[in-house]
């Protein structure tokens, strides 16, 4: 759990370190950069370690009450994030200088999406994927009107959080009707159910097609991805 938490850590420190600075000036906004850039090599060389610990490519295992999985492909796609996260955090610092302000509040907002991100990649429950996905989204609603004196950007950011909430309530709704259908959330049951109903050749529910398709939706819909792109 302590890999999955790790940056909560990082946005402790960063608070702290802007406690301590009565004035916030690029010289303690660079520090502040250099920490974080610091904590996800560190991130990278635990996620290392605890791959080595794998025996074979194909094991997983869950735990907190079967709420989280992992696995030695879920390792790599934290690694591949914390690796563009560090991209991420060195040209912001050339972006404060050419925007001519110093906003560590963007960074703490990346590092709640780059938390929103690890929690749902570790998901094995309907509902920790949902929470998981509106921290990162409820972030980036504010990165993109993080331009105040911008209308554009005002108003990009209004316009994501009103169709991201649609999104979210219709992948919260497929969730209630994938529960009502099967009686569960987490994800590993739900797999045994469709393959022991596919082995019986007993036909999906209704309500278990029309909230999958939901849920898919509003996946699609908050991603971009085709049709939902428009």
């Amino acid at each position: 759990m302590f890999l999955d938490f790790y940056f909560v850590l990082l946005i402790i420190i960063i608070i702290l370190m802007r406690i301590s600075n009565k004035r916030l000036l690029m010289q303690q906004l660079e520090k502040m950069i250099k920490v974080i850039i610091g904590g996800l090599v560190g991130k990278i060389c635990l996620l290392y370690i605890n791959l080595s610990t794998f025996v074979e490519p194909s094991a997983t295992f869950t735990f907190w009450n079967n709420h989280f999985i992992s696995s030695p492909f879920i390792f790599y796609l934290k690694i591949f994030i914390c690796l563009v996260a560090i991209c991420i955090f060195v040209a912001l610092l050339d972006y404060f200088y050419y925007e001519k302000f110093a906003s560590y509040e963007m960074l703490i907002l990346m590092l709640l999406c780059i938390e929103g991100m690890f929690l749902m990649i570790s998901a094995n429950d309907f509902f920790i994927m949902f929470i998981a996905l509106e921290l990162q989204s409820i972030s980036l609603y504010i990165l993109s009107s993080s331009k105040r004196y911008s209308n554009l950007s005002v108003e990009a950011g209004l316009k994501y959080f009103i169709y991201g909430s649609f999104a979210s309530g219709m992948v919260l709704y497929g969730i209630t009707l994938v529960y009502g259908s099967l009686g569960v959330t987490d994800l590993t049951n739900i797999y045994l159910l469709l393959y022991i109903m596919s082995q019986d050749m007993t036909p999906l529910p209704l309500s278990l097609v029309y909230g999958f398709l939901l849920i898919l939706s509003g996946l699609f819909f908050k991603l971009g991805i085709a049709p939902f792109h428009l």
